[in-house]
């Protein structure tokens, strides 16, 4: 009886070890970008703030008198270009949203520069 309960004593003292083993921490590299300050000179830019901002559905308040994005998705119905782009500062972070919905279905991406 004591050989069984020194082994399951054994046994699970050696579990414990290992499962408490730490994990190396991996160094993460970030790659430098220049922000361009002549963006707002832009042809594309001047030419989207010709146009309204897009509604996405119908309760839907404008945030913005502008359009702010414009890209074209194509799938193998139909193709869309009701994207909408929302930017915003958190201390050291931009967050950049860029969103379409239509209130049938809806995807996006969040893109997040430290």
């Amino acid at each position: 009886m004591k050989p069984t309960l020194y082994f399951i004593f054994i046994l699970i003292f050696c579990l414990s070890i290992v499962s408490c083993k730490k994990e190396k921490k991996t160094q993460q590299n970030f790659e430098k970008f220049v922000v361009d300050e002549g963006l707002p000179q832009n042809d594309t830019i001047k030419l989207l703030s010709k146009y309204p901002e897009l509604k996405l559905y119908k309760k839907e308040k404008l945030e913005s008198k502008t359009r702010t994005a414009y890209i074209i998705q194509t799938t193998v119905l139909f193709q869309t270009d009701k994207y909408k782009c929302n930017a915003v500062s958190k201390n050291d972070t931009l967050e950049i949203l860029l969103n379409n919905n239509n209130g049938l279905y809806g995807n996006g991406v969040l893109i997040k520069v430290i």
